[in-house]
């Protein structure tokens, strides 16, 4: 379902560690955090923001976190399956995070459908 190669456990636990501390320093509440953030129009500028060659992806589950998943994966294979995955008018897409190794850049997606730039 999702592109890449899936993170061993150990490891994930400490990317979205500091993945959750870069996104949010301030500790500000879910509605603060997001007002922060910057739509992305997902077909005009997804591409031009996709720079890096890989990616990690961060499933969130909507029930249960410890289904959550985190995926290494190029980019090529990243930009086709949000292409493919998001799709604002039907308001379908999945809750995840898309970030940069380097954690540079941080991308969040939600289940209806929706991108935003976080950093």
């Amino acid at each position: 379902m999702f592109p890449g190669v899936q993170v061993e456990k150990s490891r994930t636990v400490m990317v979205v560690d500091k993945l959750f501390r870069r996104l949010n320093p301030r500790s500000l509440s879910p509605f603060d955090l997001m007002q922060t953030w910057t739509k992305i129009a997902i077909k005009k500028e997804l591409c031009q923001l996709l720079t890096e060659e890989r990616y990690y992806i961060l499933y969130k589950h909507p029930v249960h976190p410890h289904k959550d998943k985190l995926f290494d994966a190029e980019r090529h294979d990243l930009q086709e399956f949000l292409l493919t995955r998001f799709d604002e008018r039907k308001m379908e897409g999945i809750d995840l995070i898309v970030f940069s190794l380097n954690m540079n850049q941080i991308i969040v997606g939600n289940h209806d459908g929706e991108l935003y730039s976080a950093i």
